[in-house]
């Protein structure tokens, strides 16, 4: 890899995300200024830039109170916590900190795989109105009669829902801003103090969590 980037005189590079969580690269990395998209690339520690998760889950809640959530389910598989540096869930601890006197509940389904029994077990018993996930199937596993949804990162196929926009484009040129700031510094290498640039993301108004006073739709045939 290292022959092919030097054959191409290429000095700058943008590591995207990595499938699995904690990944490491080897490189011959004094060649290069780089920079890494996401935290899926734990070795090197390289500058990154990453959405600001901590600030979209507590984002998130709050405009979930603010359209009138009183119990507000959070669901995650342990992937996606990881991958987001367990920012997630020290959001939904901290919503119950802050709270904790004002009656409203955030109960936490926190599991290897989201599993659709394991989490309409769940809703049964914790009787969410709305869950906030990271998991993309969550609204086809409770069905349109379930809990309202809303995502903690919406990607371009979901049209119409509620939730948080990461500004993933940003998140990009951010990374990107990274690399040529240390080509202009003449600077190659693992850095020894490596920076992390956080990106806040957006809420978006969707279908899905319209708030908890809009009726569901009624199933054909089912009594008024």
């Amino acid at each position: 890899l290292r022959a092919i980037l030097e054959a191409r005189g290429i000095r700058g590079l943008v590591l995207a995300p990595f499938p699995v969580t904690g990944s490491e690269l080897s490189l011959d990395w004094a060649h290069f200024a780089a920079a890494a998209i996401g935290f899926s690339l734990s070795h090197p520690n390289l500058h990154r830039a990453v959405n600001h998760q901590a600030q979209t889950a507590r984002h998130a809640i709050r405009r979930l109170l603010e359209l009138g959530y009183q119990r507000i389910g959070i669901a995650l598989s342990q992937h996606e916590n990881a991958r987001a540096q367990r920012n997630w869930v020290a959001a939904a601890l901290l919503a119950r900190f802050e709270h904790n006197a004002a009656g409203v509940t955030f109960p936490l389904l926190l599991e290897e795989r989201i599993e659709p029994a394991r989490l309409r077990a769940w809703c049964r018993t914790e009787r969410p109105e709305v869950i906030l996930t990271s998991e993309s199937d969550v609204r086809s596993m409770v069905g349109a009669r379930g809990p309202h949804v809303a995502h903690l990162h919406l990607t371009p196929n979901a049209a119409g829902f509620s939730g948080m926009d990461q500004a993933n484009e940003r998140v990009g040129a951010a990374a990107v801003d990274l690399v040529v700031e240390q080509l202009h510094a003449n600077l190659r290498g693992v850095p020894e103090h490596a920076k992390t640039v956080l990106v806040e993301g957006q809420w978006v108004d969707g279908q899905t969590a319209p708030g908890p006073r809009v009726q569901r739709p009624r199933r054909q045939g089912a009594p008024r």
